[in-house]
């Protein structure tokens, strides 16, 4: 086997999030998994990718993004915090599907780049079922049942009367609001 993929294989085993234990005591009855393809399983393949980056930086070390991205992610980092704010507006309408390059930003030497290519890197990967805010804000009864008023929310395991008061935490990104989970400093 190519070292490569044996490379591969053992960073996506110790990269993929594992199973959580059940939170403060609730019964497996009350726990739902998100569903598959969620944030859970996006934040693994950002995670793989991310490694498969940095090891292209480390065999590679005179490697750099080409030539538009380069010259794009140097504008996060200008003096002038109008074309900062627009690089970033570039950025994140270039890299929606392909985000790569923003991993090679959060590791450039000015901090700026760093913040500015990690947030973007937040927003473009913010979850689905809580729109970012980490919490589960809408119940999510479960449209197999015909009554939704006697179980627990699909995205946080609360009932009803306790998902008004006080929202849960959103399984699908952890409350994290987005798949990305790491900082600019990272």
């Amino acid at each position: 086997m190519h070292p490569t993929l044996i490379l591969a294989a053992f960073l996506t085993a110790q990269l993929l999030p594992a199973a959580k234990p059940w939170r403060n005591g609730e019964s497996s009855m009350l726990r739902r998994d998100p569903p598959a393809g969620g944030a859970a399983a996006r934040r693994g393949d950002l995670e793989f990718q991310d490694a498969v980056e940095q090891f292209v930086r480390v065999a590679r070390p005179n490697a750099a993004p080409p030539d538009p991205f380069r010259a794009v992610l140097g504008d996060l980092g200008g003096p002038c915090y109008r074309c900062r704010d627009r690089a970033g507006a570039v950025l994140a309408d270039v890299c929606r599907d392909d985000v790569r390059w923003l991993m090679w930003g959060r590791h450039d030497r000015d901090p700026e780049i760093r913040l500015r290519c990690n947030n973007l890197l937040r927003d473009l990967t913010r979850c689905e079922r809580c729109g970012g805010a980490g919490s589960c804000r809408t119940f999510w009864p479960d449209p197999s049942r015909n009554s939704p008023d006697y179980d627990p929310c699909l995205n946080c395991g609360l009932w009803p009367w306790q998902h008004e008061t006080e929202p849960g935490q959103c399984w699908s990104c952890e409350g994290r609001g987005s798949a990305w989970s790491k900082g600019a400093f990272d």
